[in-house]
């Protein structure tokens, strides 16, 4: 019986996977409505909920969403549409930025980040996406 939890592995999910900056909402008006805005998107912002939804887009159309999260983490989001007249339908272009700022190493040997110069180093990390979409009725 004490040999039995050895044989047990457990896990969690936490930070496994990547990505996870893409699930950040994007218009304020979709966040407004729970993000139950797949069937409503018909502005820019439906190159992230519904790229079908650049079909209600009739003209060009720019989209700019910046948000400033906790410990100074900024997230930006981008999104440009374009009708094409000639072949028909509307192709949509959006980047999204996810950056943390700089943030103060630190370590064992030096838990308040400096070091005995009163020298500090920092670091940052981010993510970057760029996505094309097109719709067609």
């Amino acid at each position: 019986m004490l040999a039995l939890p050895m044989f047990v592995f457990g896990q969690a999910k936490v930070g496994t996977t990547g990505l996870n900056f893409l699930e950040l909402g994007v218009s304020a008006r979709a966040m407004g409505m729970a993000e139950a805005f797949a069937a409503g998107a018909n502005d820019a912002s439906a190159v992230y909920y519904n790229p079908a939804g650049l079909t209600y887009v009739y003209g060009r159309d720019a989209m700019f969403t910046h948000i400033d999260m906790p410990a100074d983490i900024n997230f930006e989001f981008l999104a440009l549409t374009f009708p094409l007249e000639a072949v028909g339908g509307v192709v949509g272009v959006s980047a999204y930025s996810l950056n943390t700022g700089d943030i103060l190493y630190t370590d064992y040997y030096y838990p308040l980040g400096v070091d005995q110069n009163n020298d500090a180093q920092y670091f940052s990390a981010g993510d970057m996406a760029v996505a094309v979409s097109y719709g067609r009725s």
